[in-house]
């Protein structure tokens, strides 16, 4: 058995023994085509495909201008040569799968979320396996049936095989053994194994069954399963099929003060980075000393270095407190990750959900208080739950038993921050759209008023004057259309106004009235009055246009006080009527718009109470239609 001594993480290390790995496979691609053993070709090249793509990984160069540290996302093959502060933790990993005993088959990896599981993997394990001339199969578990995932990770082709996609999973390794270089050995990493238990318990015992057989059948194919220490519980459930399935644990923790250090001055120094002096001991005091959290080395670290210019190579204490030491880093972070890691669909409530944990005593709920709180909101208590495992990955949340706490109290400033300014914004929308409805809904009402009060207007003064009274009905709905107009024109101006001007211009709202009635009365009479007329002159005109405006100008000052006035409707709408009616009258005398339509038989024109009654009428069902149904939401100005 190869010994973690003899192993070295360099580039020329993990060269050598990728190519070892490559030659032997291909060498054995060779002899399987010479035996028409076709699948055994394809799985003998994938081999080599496989540790050539990893080698180009672990060796592809760094962009000059990239930062030396990685804030958000893990350690990949690619950063290898810039993973510092866990060559602790990757030797003894290496010792617990390289060992000679049975038990070395199985280890188990487990850690906090954001503790970094994944980078050790593939930063650290997997560069040592490949300078050994061993093969690891990395596998980021999902839903899927978890054989078929493995294979997938070697064969992407595997639809293309249908004896390797039938056979057992101890075929399979099997397989894949021979094609290594004797005495080497397989490695299957399974990370982020907590998915696994929340696929159906059928699928996972067949996955279980399996990995006995295999532990049993195949000495040359080891297993690092790699779970949240929340689920490393959960893990029992394997005993039913597999001896002392937890034996061989290995629990990654926060980084040492020493290994902080290491992480955060070489890959700086890598770059011709360096910290002023005293500030790496501040960084590490403000992370939390003895027990760092790396992901926060790495954000704070990305944080400062980014505030550097391309030219200044030096990181001073002037940085890091202007932007706010770790606290402040905490806050950037927190938009970064929801705007990065999370869909637009879902940011809002991954929100809402910090907001909630934000306003507790002890930042923390039990889930079935959040589902409860977020049901509220129309979110679905699956959604919840994954929303609050995704919060967790990505180092906001950490859950113990069955509670859910905000992983820092540093966050909850900026959590409150948007909480408070979220309020301030659904108050605003909500006002806004309830100003709209009531300015559409009593719009609506302006037009139907008008309609009918135009029409109303024409019968008191038209009725005496026609002979055949059966073409009443018709005429009365042609002439609806401008009244209809001229309703809902001016009861949404009107409210517009009063939606609009308030405290010192609140004096607009009167003018605005004045002018939004005149117009839309103008337009109403140009209208009417030219129906009446076989041959219409430009005096004529110009006289409608006056009647109009005056009638309009009182209706619509009519109209703005009786809506927000204090007094009774009654009192109210009973001036309106009187100031209406009068001001028809005077503009009647002037433009005549009420004079016999053309269709007449009986001669005349309407009596001055006619012209009355049609002039109060048209506003006050115009006002009277527009306020039905509704208090004045301008009487609590």
């Amino acid at each position: 058995m190869f010994h973690v001594g003899e192993i070295s993480r360099s580039n020329v290390a993990i060269g050598d023994g990728a190519t070892v790995i490559v030659n032997h496979a291909l060498s054995a691609a060779d002899e399987a085509r010479a035996q028409e053993n076709f699948e055994r070709e394809k799985l003998a090249n994938a081999v080599a495909a496989l540790v050539d793509k990893l080698y180009r990984q672990v060796r592809s160069p760094q962009p000059i201008n990239e930062s030396p540290y990685i804030s958000l996302l893990p350690f990949d093959l690619a950063d290898a040569q810039r993973f510092y502060g866990r060559d602790a933790a990757i030797d003894q990993l290496l010792n617990d799968l390289l060992c000679d005993e049975r038990l070395c088959r199985l280890v188990i990896l487990h850690g906090d979320a954001g503790i970094g599981k994944t980078s050790l993997l593939r930063a650290g394990v997997e560069p040592a396996l490949i300078s050994g001339q061993h093969l690891p199969l990395y596998v980021r578990v999902t839903t899927a049936p978890l054989i078929e995932q493995i294979k997938r990770s070697l064969l992407p082709t595997l639809d293309t095989m249908p004896i390797m996609k039938g056979a057992p999973l101890t075929f399979f390794v099997h397989q894949l053994a021979e094609v290594l270089p004797e005495g080497k050995h397989i490695f299957v990493l399974l990370d982020q194994f907590e998915i696994f238990f929340t696929i159906p318990e059928e699928e996972r015992h067949v996955f279980i069954a399996a990995l006995s057989q295999c532990l049993i059948d195949e000495p040359s194919v080891h297993w690092l399963i790699s779970v949240r220490s929340v689920f490393y519980g959960h893990l029992q459930t394997f005993a039913q099929s597999i001896d002392q399935p937890m034996a061989n644990s290995f629990v990654l923790a926060p980084l040492t003060r020493e290994e902080s250090r290491l992480a955060i001055v070489e890959p700086a120094r890598a770059k011709g980075i360096s910290f002023e002096e005293g500030l790496v001991d501040k960084i590490i005091v403000d992370l939390g000393g003895d027990a760092v959290d790396p992901s926060r080395l790495q954000q704070a670290c990305q944080t400062l270095v980014g505030r550097s210019g391309p030219d200044d190579r030096q990181v001073k204490s002037v940085d890091y407190q202007h932007v706010g030491g770790v606290a402040g880093v905490l806050h950037h972070y927190l938009d970064l990750v929801l705007e990065s890691n999370f869909l637009s669909a879902d940011r809002f409530h991954a929100w809402q959900i910090l907001a909630i944990l934000a306003e507790q005593d002890e930042h923390e709920m039990e889930s079935r208080e959040l589902v409860a709180e977020m049901k509220e909101f129309g979110v679905d208590e699956e959604s919840v739950r994954r929303l609050l495992i995704e919060l967790e990955s990505n180092r906001l949340l950490r859950q113990k038993n069955e509670t859910w706490q905000l992983a820092s109290d540093q966050l909850v400033e900026r959590i409150r921050k948007w909480s408070n300014a979220r309020a301030v914004l659904v108050q605003a929308r909500q006002e806004v759209g309830r100003q709209l409805k009531q300015i559409r809904d009593s719009s609506l009402r302006g037009l139907l008023g008008g309609a009918l009060g135009f029409s109303l207007a024409y019968l008191v003064c038209f009725v005496n004057q026609v002979e055949e009274t059966s073409f009443l009905g018709l005429l009365m709905m042609y002439r609806a259309l401008p009244g209809a107009m001229a309703g809902f024109l001016l009861i949404f101006v009107v409210d517009m106004a009063q939606a609009i001007y308030h405290d010192r211009r609140r004096w607009l709202r009167w003018l605005t009235g004045c002018l939004a009635g005149a117009g839309a009365f103008m337009t109403a009479m140009i209208f009417h009055g030219t129906l009446n007329l076989a041959v219409v002159s430009p005096l004529a005109l110009l006289g409608f246009s006056v009647e109009g405006a005056i009638w309009g100008a009182i209706a619509g000052i009519g109209t703005q006080w009786a809506s927000t006035s204090s007094r009774p409707y009654w009192q109210t709408l009973g001036v309106v009527s009187v100031a209406c009616a009068l001001g028809l009258l005077i503009g009647e005398n002037i433009g005549h718009a009420m004079q016999r339509p053309r269709i007449q038989v009986v001669s005349g024109a309407p009596f001055p109470w006619q012209v009355l009654a049609a002039g109060a009428l048209m506003p006050l069902l115009i006002i009277i239609a527009a306020l039905f149904g509704r208090r004045s939401r301008y009487e609590e100005e």
